[in-house]
């Protein structure tokens, strides 16, 4: 495993806990919105815990809610999520070592955490902005997830606009 120095890991941290904050805000948005579409608890979640890409989640769930099929729900989720295939190639460096890492790694290339390996120098930088960010990051999502999923059916979602989420965060993160 890749030892961290604290200097290094304290900024990622930082950065991290910003970028989780809206994490959580869009995780919740997405539990809401997958409970409100039919999905269960367990459900947003376990996609939540295994998709780990927002646009391919939210992408699945106005699928499903708007009478498609699991078919083209997938279908379009693949598209979206094509895009970490990408990315992993360029963070193939990152994610050396055993094959656990290397899969758990590759779990967590998104947007994000591309983004901030990449605006690092050194091999070694890049692996501590990586495997600091990226758990954070997999966790606000996920907490997200669980909280709106818990309150899905006690809310509107277009009281609070949570209705808007997927439309703003997919036209952000295109």
């Amino acid at each position: 495993m890749h030892h961290f120095r604290a200097p290094d890991a304290r900024h990622v941290v930082s950065a991290s806990l910003v970028i989780g904050v809206a994490f959580v805000v869009f995780g919740m948005s997405f539990g809401v919105l997958a409970v409100g579409a039919g999905a269960s608890v367990a459900q947003a979640c376990v996609m939540s815990l295994f998709i780990f890409t927002g646009a391919s989640q939210m992408s699945i769930v106005s699928v499903i809610a708007a009478g498609g099929s699991p078919a083209s729900a997938f279908g379009g989720a693949v598209l979206l999520a094509g895009r970490n295939a990408v990315y992993g190639l360029a963070m193939s460096p990152v994610l050396d070592g055993s094959l656990g890492s290397r899969l758990l790694g590759a779990q967590w290339v998104i947007d994000e955490t591309t983004a901030l390996v990449t605006a690092e120098d050194g091999d070694e930088r890049k692996k501590t902005v990586f495997w600091v960010s990226a758990p954070i990051l997999y966790a606000a999502w996920n907490l997200g997830t669980l909280g709106g999923a818990l309150i899905g059916n006690s809310i509107d979602p277009t009281t609070f606009g949570l209705d808007a989420a997927f439309p703003v965060m997919f036209t952000a993160m295109v």
